[in-house]
């Protein structure tokens, strides 16, 4: 065998790299290529419809804004409804509302023997809180007591009363009551 000259030795190492690059090509970056082109397509069409998507939902800011209006209205509703005895279910306003239930049996002679709550109902547009009121009186202070609770501006509604007559005496009835503040 003849000894290649040095021009024919860089020959064949360029030959051999040649082909190494053409093999390297074709079976390990093209492969890769196409799959790198698949997936950005892919990753194209992905943010195609995220974006599609962010142009129908609306902002928050807008959102927030009308909360903050909502919740301003409903604080001065709140408040005017309280200035014209309307019921917003606070505990301080059925206290208060009990409290001037309490006056009107002193004014009509009735004797208060208890004011007991019994759970709540719920209403058509609010919540009642139940109270059962057991007092002794004649039938004249009943009257009165009823007549000024018709008077009250406080929404309240009576639900059931029973009269028990105890010992023949006129004067002495027992008085159970059901009201609904």
């Amino acid at each position: 065998m003849k000894k290649l000259t040095k021009l024919e030795k860089f020959g064949v190492i360029a030959a051999i790299i040649v082909a190494g690059s053409y093999f390297y090509m074709k079976n390990v970056y093209d492969p890769q290529a196409k799959a790198l082109k698949k997936t950005i397509i892919n990753l194209n069409k992905v943010i195609g419809k995220l974006n599609s998507t962010k142009k129908d939902t609306p902002s928050v800011e807008p959102v927030k804004k009308t909360i903050k209006k909502r919740k301003k209205e409903l604080d001065r509703f709140e408040s005017s409804l309280a200035d014209i005895s309307g019921k917003t279910g606070k505990e301080s306003e059925i206290t208060h509302v009990v409290s001037k239930i309490n006056r009107l049996a002193d004014q009509s002679m009735l004797g208060m023997e208890s004011i007991a709550p019994n759970g709540e109902t719920k209403g058509t547009f609010f919540t009642w809180a139940v109270f059962d009121l057991e007092m002794e009186g004649s039938f004249d202070s009943l009257m009165e007591f009823l007549s000024g609770l018709e008077k009250m501006q406080d929404p309240l509604k009576v639900q059931k009363i029973n009269i028990a007559n105890e010992n023949g005496n006129p004067a002495a009835l027992k008085i159970r009551l059901t009201l609904m503040l």
